[in-house]
């Protein structure tokens, strides 16, 4: 079993049903499949869903099933579930694969009767190299053959899990640059028909010309790069918001335990440790009320630091919160819970902590949360709410297994945007503006959110720029509210495609005139001619439609567009976007791409209009 690429960029195949099927640019890969001997795949679809997440979707399969037999049929769902099984890892290496794909075409394999050859379509994004997607294919086959064998026990899914880890996901992250809030934005966008394009390092436009927008994880355009540097230091940004009169810790740099102690004995017990220039909640310690107890915490710390400098701060009552601000409102607020088990009336809290880290171990390790800890800190946080490993507590209580929520602890978030006083939204408004960033996680510590800062001293403990976007249930909720503010509508410029010979290029032409009139920046392009939004020549460096097409998209200047097909160059390069307003066709004849002193032969011609055409929402011939 293995995956390999075919050359040809996208899938031009229409369905009978006429239904688009691949909304991301697609290349065909080829399976090697031995029929699965069992009758059911419902074991299988178990797996998959309680390991994977991945929810059982109907086969799409471009072959019809009455001129498949058994044998073929079984095959084509078993290649169905390798597919998904890809886009899952793919996702989970961090691109943006949200296609499910499709069988294309399967064939017997002359040498070895009992295998398929499977042809498939997968869905491929842009400067992504080739190689992340042979891996993931290949692995995705193996794990699904893997889960097929037959025996008494099921497979030990740990060693499964450990082998496409090390054969795959960790590869493959090696050559992808991504974080945390892409792949749950860009599924956004596409479940909200947001056409994206990946430019490379991780930046992706989403939308076209005029209306294009671009991210790199949850930061923006719109991000000022002074901003980020500010609040990327926690003792900079501090002084900042203190200058500016918004509320901030007291805290002093300490790069010395002699300091440490002596800062925490100017503050007063208790104080909080923690590194000067780390995130994530990596190095910090709360609740520190002794010099002992400081020593080790600044020694933590320090280790953490790569400046070498740990800050020694009051520490101040209540929960942290983060309220997210985007594009100049108040996306959510949450309220930041530790970790914590809630009661059954049952079992004890050891058997509790243990259980649910048994119902965490069926899934794959990239999917699951931070374990349920049950070591000397969740001890000394438990007792700390009168409760110990052996309570049996009452159903429906919670008990809290760290004294705060962390990146590396884990945690809960609690929507609290519908109670949040108007004072504690107006400075999260005033620290985003003062840091000049358009989105930024501002994370107050209040004893209670509902009351304004002013009257029950929180403070503004910090300013994240990139914050994570879609990392819980909460902050996945409000994804379609920023784009809602973020792009305008679903980021698409008109574009008209005119298809055929010198008739062609007249009637664009004559198109571009008409859409210029009404004052629209349209631009036209075709092979070797490009014409701004004047009607005066636009240089580039191309003989390309197809990158033509692209340059166009990525140009802010472009609020429409016009395309003239001459040639059969799309059907070696894929369609350069996945919809088109209309699309005008001539009886003219093409030329050929590669061979430009060839005419294109009739049936290439139908297959070149039939792609096209079904990705327009209205066709026509030249009146």
């Amino acid at each position: 079993m293995g995956g390999e690429p075919e050359q040809k960029r996208e899938v031009f195949i229409q369905p009978p049903d006429h239904v688009r099927l691949f909304r991301q640019p697609t290349r065909l890969f080829k399976m090697v499949l031995e029929c699965p001997e069992i009758e059911s795949f419902t074991a299988l679809d178990a797996w998959l869903k309680s390991a994977l997440g991945i929810d059982h979707e109907p086969c799409i399969c471009l072959i019809p099933r009455n001129a498949m037999n058994s044998q073929a049929g079984r095959t084509a769902d078993l290649a169905w579930r390798c597919l998904l099984a890809t886009r899952s890892l793919l996702n989970a290496s961090g691109i943006p694969v949200f296609d499910p794909g499709a069988v294309v075409r399967m064939e017997p394999n002359p040498q070895m009767p009992s295998q398929w050859l499977v042809t498939a379509g997968l869905a491929h994004i842009d400067e992504i190299v080739e190689t992340c997607y042979t891996l993931a294919l290949q692995s995705a086959v193996s794990m699904v053959r893997f889960r097929l064998q037959a025996a008494d026990v099921p497979p030990d899914s740990k060693q499964l899990f450990s082998e496409v880890e090390k054969q795959a996901i960790l590869p493959i992250k090696r050559m992808v640059i991504s974080g945390k809030s892409t792949i749950p934005l860009l599924r956004a966008a596409y479940d909200l028909d947001i056409p994206f394009l990946h430019l490379g390092a991780g930046v992706y436009q989403l939308g076209w010309g005029s209306r294009a927008r671009r991210i790199d994880r949850s930061t923006t355009e719109s991000d000022a790069l002074l901003g980020a540097k500010l609040a990327q230091s926690k003792v900079w940004s501090a002084r900042l918001l203190r200058a500016a009169g918004l509320p901030s810790p007291t805290h002093g740099v300490a790069v010395s335990e002699k300091e440490a102690l002596d800062l925490a004995h100017l503050l007063g017990w208790p104080v909080v440790v923690k590194p000067a220039d780390a995130d994530r909640g990596e190095g910090v310690a709360t609740g520190i009320d002794c010099d002992d107890a400081l020593t080790a915490a600044f020694q933590a710390a320090m280790q953490t630091s790569k400046i070498q400098q740990v800050l020694v701060e009051r520490q101040v009552s209540g929960v942290c919160h983060r309220i997210l601000v985007a594009n100049d409102r108040v996306l959510y607020a949450a309220k930041l819970l530790p970790t914590q088990v809630v009661g059954d009336g049952r079992q004890t809290l050891m058997q509790l902590i243990l259980s649910a880290n048994r119902i965490r171990q069926i899934k794959a390790p990239w999917l699951r949360s931070e374990p349920f800890p049950h070591d000397a800190l969740a001890e000394k946080t438990m007792r700390h709410s009168g409760f110990i490993f052996e309570t049996v507590p009452e159903a429906g209580v919670t008990i809290p297994l760290r004294p705060v929520q962390s990146t590396r602890w884990g945690g809960e978030d609690e929507d609290v945007t519908s109670c949040m006083h108007p004072g504690n939204h107006a400075i999260a408004l005033r620290a985003a503006a003062l840091f000049n960033l358009n989105v930024a996680g501002i994370d107050i510590i209040s004893p209670d959110l509902s009351k304004p800062w002013y009257e029950n001293g929180a403070v503004i403990n910090e300013i994240n720029f990139a914050p994570t976007l879609g990392d819980g249930p909460v902050s996945s909720k409000y994804i379609p509210v920023f784009f809602q503010d973020f792009i305008d509508g679903d980021g698409r410029i008109p574009i008209e495609v005119f298809i055929g010979g010198d008739e062609a290029m007249a009637a664009a032409k004559r198109r571009q005139s008409e859409r210029m009139q009404t004052g629209i920046r349209c631009f036209l392009t075709g092979q070797t001619l490009t014409m701004d939004g004047t009607g005066s020549e636009f240089p580039l460096t191309f003989q390309s439609l197809f990158q033509r097409c692209r340059a166009l998209l990525m140009n802010r200047h472009v609020e429409a567009l016009v395309v003239v097909v001459q040639t059969d160059e799309w059907l070696y390069t894929g369609l350069p976007v996945d919809r088109f307003e209309c699309v005008i066709t001539s009886s003219q004849s093409l030329t050929s791409w590669k061979f430009p002193d060839q005419a294109v032969p009739p049936e290439r011609v139908r297959e070149l209009a039939a792609a096209v055409c079904e990705r327009a929402s209205n066709r026509r011939p030249f009146a």
